[in-house]
């Protein structure tokens, strides 16, 4: 059978098949935001506020004690689009769908992948607070030890994701081979990356998280006593804290606790007599002054996180070493982090174009003559948008690289 004509919709449609196959990240997080771009006409700005679910305090007793409902919300801001560039000439759109996927599509989305992925890794993981650290190999402690801080700060049970990087999956299958050589789930390991179930997670294996590298910052005190969100109802996801210039820097990222500021329960509000971890949101620069700190402290209400605000010159508490290498790993439920993709303009006066959407993803594909070098110039075209809903939904695993 002679082979078909290659048109710009079958194009775009492989392209977001095998996007779809190929990523890790991107099929485990939320994407029902969507639509909110969608029925505007992609017109609504580059940020849309996403409105958070109430919470409310639980009174005991018979006395009414009414919640001031204050609505939450936070922004989900359009990034740069991501994209690759081809050149083909009309001989080449002659081959079959397959061949014309293994040679041009296939690893021209194989890259896109893998850079819509490490952009959303470099944005989310500084922001989420919660870690565990292993000050040698990754080990299976520590996703039981994510597992029961997803637990205490009220993960839902289901859509729980492992995602680690190619040593760190060796150090932990290592160390628990059986877990990962379960024959049903060996029969669904059919996406790449793929590496089973285990301590209450599919594990997924990624090259596209960043090492955090540990700062050489040393004796930062509290400055002032009683810091916290301005509006307790209302906190917003960070807030700055003034702090007694230390040395060395505490870079994005930085995982750190305050003495006498210890988590409570989300329900209850109790105490759990762990302190309640911190992240630098911000580089702030070296022998700082103020940090840009998530979560904001909140000291009541229905949005409480702590038992109190630190106390004048509280020392901060890093939990990793100064000037070290980790590797980063992530433990987290699917609602954690959202992503959207924006459907692009749909330029005119071009020789092709298409726009396709699979599972939520929109890829554009636009190719054009360049009458200057005589070629065919095309360009595939994805416009993300993401932002972390529940950062304690999350949480890293930190565990030393290996040089």
């Amino acid at each position: 059978m002679a082979n078909s004509i290659l048109t710009p919709s079958i194009i775009t449609k492989e392209a977001l098949r095998i996007l779809h196959n190929e990523t890790t990240l991107l099929n485990n997080v939320n994407r029902s935001y969507n639509d909110r771009f969608a029925k505007s006409g992609a017109k609504i700005g580059e940020t849309l506020n996403i409105r958070k679910p109430n919470q409310f305090k639980i009174r005991r007793g018979r006395v009414v004690q009414v919640n001031d409902v204050v609505e939450e919300t936070i922004p989900l801001t359009v990034q740069q689009p991501v994209g690759v560039d081809l050149e083909f000439d009309s001989r080449e759109l002659t081959l079959s769908i397959d061949d014309f996927s293994e040679r041009y599509i296939r690893p021209a989305v194989s890259r896109l992948t893998a850079a819509l992925e490490s952009d959303m890794m470099k944005y989310i993981l500084p922001r989420v607070p919660n870690a565990v650290v292993n000050a040698g190999a990754m080990s299976l402690s520590q996703a039981l030890n994510a597992k029961a801080k997803l637990n205490e700060h009220l993960a839902p049970s289901s859509d729980r994701y492992a995602l680690v990087n190619s040593q760190q999956s060796v150090d932990v299958v290592e160390g628990t081979s059986t877990l990962f050589n379960n024959q049903t789930e060996i029969g669904k390991q059919y996406r790449e990356g793929r590496m089973g179930r285990a301590a209450g997670f599919d594990w997924y294996e990624t090259t596209t998280a960043p090492r955090f590298f540990a700062g050489a910052g040393t004796g930062y005190l509290v400055n002032g006593a009683n810091q916290q969100a301005a509006d307790q109802s209302k906190p917003g996801e960070v807030q700055t804290l003034v702090v007694d210039t230390g040395t060395g820097l505490l870079p994005e990222g930085t995982i750190f606790t305050m003495a006498g500021v210890f988590e409570v329960n989300p329900e209850t509000k109790d105490q759990t007599g762990r302190l309640r971890q911190f992240t630098v949101i911000n580089n702030n620069g070296t022998n700082a002054t103020s940090l840009v700190i998530s979560p904001a402290i909140v000291t009541t209400g229905a949005k409480q996180n702590v038992s109190a605000a630190p106390a004048d010159n509280a020392p901060l508490t890093l939990a990793t070493t100064a000037s070290n290498n980790y590797d980063q790993g992530l433990f987290f439920h699917r609602d954690a982090f959202t992503l959207v993709t924006v459907d692009l303009e749909m330029p005119n006066g071009v020789d092709w174009k298409a726009r396709e959407t699979l599972d939520g993803v929109s890829m554009r594909l636009v190719r054009d003559w360049d009458i200057v070098n005589d070629v065919w110039v095309t360009r595939l075209d994805i416009l993300p948008a993401y932002a972390v809903l529940y950062p304690d939904w999350a949480v890293k695993a930190l565990s030393r690289a290996t040089p």
